[in-house]
């Protein structure tokens, strides 16, 4: 923590620069190159820090080598930066830092996932081997013409809403060839001049208040691509492999387009790279794709994604590549391709056009980029399907994992509260880093509202539609925190916003005792459900018709709140507020009460959408009154049995279905239904994903964190992992041992100053035999075939328990 201190105290006392005349509002985003020499005598043998950040996103290198980049995104008042050991990138003589940044207007919408101040910025400081390198008007800068972020009026609506911003038009004829290099000529840059929101004898702070980042630096690992899948042109196909395995080069003729589709062995992250040579003119578009689909219908008015279709993913010779091009003019001599921010595909279509001269292509690959998690838990034995499960699942949780948690890599990029609360718990199986998990909590505390709520998505540059539940999946994201690491101070820290999410909610309550309309301007957001689109744009849509009608009652909404107060007045009386925790369960029960007088149809034996719709139901209202306790025992079983079987209710998307298989588990029905309930995961395998997809309505991501649920089931329901004791001081393992036959695995549940804590749990009905280890003695109960619970401390030696 020192040093951290230290470092900020340094940067702080740094000056903020920028290009001179530099016209801010004039395009959604501009790159700006930065350079600033010094002399070593010779390489000091330690590391040597520096501290650097830029608004808003920025790549460094030293002496042309890649270093870093950021800031991590976060918020104004949090403004990240990153504390880097250039060390290994310095010579004697002359070095150069060189910098590029990326800076998206304030004026316009441009990327929806990165804030930004009202006036750009770089930021860097350190003392390298004695010289200081603080950035200040020693350092050149210029303006880089060459590049442009695509415009949004160029997208393609047919794939969504443009919420990235980040596809470039690149002219390497105009570029500043060789930039980074230490002999590079940049004597025509202009001298940077300092840019500061402060004002003499004014009490004004900097735009952007820093501080240290809090994850861990992004790797960068250089990977191939698998294969070449089709190629339209002379080029032979063996060719373009050769090139894809670094042994061979392509070359284009004058005049040709040679178009190359090839893929990564499963979706992934990365930053592209591709080496061209060849003569000035010459074309090259890339376009990166999560799947192959059909053919793209007309938008209707209204949709969202346009009439889009998806089969099977791979299905090359039916399907068609659909994305965001990005795209590059070549200069006379070498050009080497980068995409600035990293690119999410699968597939990926290259299209070279040869102006008068020959094009050569000697290198293609991407280095892959994900946040460093840890994967502790390892499954050694299960089903095929179910440890493919876990594979995919892996797959879409890291690539939905960077500096924040993102609904998806491709299209957004935003951390949402609901998904990342779902995100988090897959997370907390597999692992007990939490750093991620820390750095997203705190900021959706950091985004409360003058009306109680968080922002339903942030880190976000812009006013955005808020969808007030997703406020009640925050405050589950804290208590869940406290359930897997038992942490005081930090549910301390958000209680006050805990008591105002809540008060939003308890404030809507009608005189019916149930939940009411929200805010004109908020998306009352359920979920996505065929039977819920409706006309009237984005705020008609996935909700129940109950909403617009009579005083809005959503029986989900007021179940949701029910829940959440139950878990809150849990978490109040773990820190001692117990006078809160009882208010809470007296608000919970009323609400459920309510439910039951009010929305319960009991000719149909089903809890209606709400009041004013008494014929119509959904998936939702059950379930969550499950959840809730609005209904209980074989009642509840026979509701849920109901719920599962019936073809007639509008059902729960693939997020949703978690709330569904919790349910179940809850009612005991889980073990019965648990085929029924996979089969839409056993859908996707069929159709060749390698990631899970957003949902089977719209057609839209392939890749969406909030689709990983089979990593929860298989370490929570089916090696019956969870927590008899906060943070895992007591274990408690109930196998279900109906849908396994043999199975085992190593499973995280803590982590010391020794490092990660870890059972081991095996079975096989050939011995009926269950085997448990830990790596440190922890207190567990043992839950065996018929129920009966056995009392036992795990460590080194294994604990057998016939079952």
């Amino acid at each position: 923590m020192a040093n951290n201190i230290s470092a900020l105290q340094k940067i702080n006392q740094t000056k903020w620069i920028w290009v001179p005349d530099y016209d801010d509002t004039s395009n959604e985003a501009k790159f700006v190159l930065f350079r600033k020499t010094f002399k070593l005598e010779i390489v000091p043998p330690e590391p040597q820090f520096i501290r650097v950040s830029a608004d808003t996103r920025y790549r460094l290198l030293i002496n042309g080598y890649r270093a870093g980049f950021g800031p991590a995104k976060s918020y104004l008042t949090r403004w990240n930066f990153e504390e880097i050991d250039v060390q290994p990138f310095l010579r004697p003589g002359k070095n150069v830092i060189a910098v590029k940044v990326l800076r998206y207007s304030f004026a316009h919408a441009g990327n929806s996932s990165l804030i930004r101040g009202n006036v750009p910025g770089l930021i860097l400081q350190g003392v390298i081997g004695g010289q200081t390198v603080d950035t200040d008007e020693s350092w050149n800068a210029v303006e880089d013409k060459s590049i442009h972020i695509i415009p949004r009026s160029e997208w393609n609506f047919a794939l969504g809403p443009p919420f990235l911003a980040l596809n470039e038009r690149c002219d390497f004829r105009q570029a500043e060839s060789n930039w980074t290099a230490t002999d590079y000529d940049d004597s025509r840059w202009a001298r940077a001049v300092i840019l500061s929101a402060r004002s003499k004898m004014m009490p004004i702070l900097e735009t952007r208040r820093l501080a240290p980042r809090t994850i861990p630096l992004l790797p960068e690992i250089e990977t191939e691509f698998d294969s070449t899948v089709k190629h339209a042109g002379t080029v032979e196909r063996s060719s373009w492999d050769l090139l894809l395995k670094r042994q061979g080069v392509v070359t284009i003729a004058p005049g040709n387009t040679e178009v190359v589709e090839i893929q990564s062995p499963v979706l992934t992250t990365g930053f592209l790279e591709l080496a061209a040579s060849g003569g000035a003119g010459s074309k090259i578009t890339i376009m990166c794709a999560e799947s192959y689909e059909r053919e793209h219908a007309p938008t209707r008015p209204g949709s969202i994604g346009g009439d889009r279709y998806k089969e099977d993913r791979a299905d090359s010779k039916n399907g068609t590549l659909y994305g965001p091009n990005d795209e590059y003019t070549l200069a006379e001599g070498d050009n080497l391709i980068e995409s600035f921010w990293f690119r999410t595909f699968r597939y990926v279509r290259l299209t070279c056009t040869a102006a008068s001269q020959p094009v050569t292509i000697s290198s293609l690959l991407f280095r892959e980029t994900h946040y460093p998690l840890p994967i502790v838990t390892k499954l050694r034995k299960t089903q095929p399907d179910l440890k493919e499960m876990w594979k995919i699942s892996l797959n879409t949780m890291r690539n939905c994992m960077h500096e924040t948690f993102e609904d998806c890599p491709y299209y957004e990029q935003n951390q949402f509260a609901m998904d990342t609360r779902a995100q988090i718990l897959f997370v907390y199986q597999v692992s007990r880093d939490d750093r991620l998990a820390r750095k997203t909590i705190h900021e959706f505390y950091a985004s409360r509202r003058e009306d109680g709520l968080v922002e339903t998505h942030f880190p976000v540059p812009f006013r955005a539609i808020n969808i007030p539940q997703f406020s009640l999946y925050w405050v589950l994201m804290v208590c869940d925190h406290y359930e897997y690491f038992a942490d005081e101070a930090l549910v301390r820290k958000y209680l006050g916003t805990i008591d105002g999410v809540l008060n939003h909610f308890l404030e809507r309550i009608g005189d019916r005792g149930l939940v009411g309309r929200f805010d004109e301007e908020a998306w009352p957001f359920v979920d996505w459900v065929k039977e819920w689109h409706g006309k009237g744009g984005l705020q008609r849509m996935a909700i129940p018709p109950a909403y617009h009608r009579g005083d809005g009652v959503v029986v989900y909404n007021t179940l949701i709140t029910a829940l959440v107060l139950q878990h809150a007045a849990d978490l109040n009386a773990a820190v001692g507020r117990h006078c809160v925790a009882r208010e809470y369960r007296t608000s919970s029960q009323s609400l459920i009460d309510s439910v039951n007088k009010y929305a319960w149809n009991a000719e149909q034996k089903l809890y209606a959408d709400g009041p004013s719709t008494p014929d119509k139901f959904c998936q939702h209202s059950q379930v969550f009154a499950i959840l809730a306790g609005a209904i209980t025992g074989e009642d509840a079983a026979d509701l849920m049995r109901r719920t599962i079987d019936s073809n007639d209710l509008p059902k729960c998307s693939y997020a949703m279905s978690f709330y569904v298989l919790r349910a179940a588990a809850k009612t005991n029905v889980y073990e019965t239904y648990f085929d029924k309930l996979m089969q839409p995961w056993r859908k996707m395998m069929a159709n060749n994903l390698t990631t899970w997809a957003e949902d089977d309505l719209m057609f839209r991501s392939d890749c969406h964190g909030w689709s990983s649920s089979p990593v929860y089931e298989i370490v929570h329901e089916i090696f019956g992992l969870s927590m008899a004791e906060k943070g895992y001081s007591k274990a408690r393992i109930a196998p279900r041992f109906a849908l396994q036959r043999e199975a085992s695995g190593t499973f995280v549940i803590g982590r010391d100053s020794m490092g990660d804590i870890t059972v081991d749990i095996a079975w096989s009905d050939t011995d009926s035999r269950l085997v448990v280890s830990a790596t440190r003695e922890i207190k567990a109960t043992l839950v065996l075939r018929d129920g009966k619970a056995a009392e036992v401390m795990l460590g080194s030696q294994p604990v057998i328990e016939n079952y």
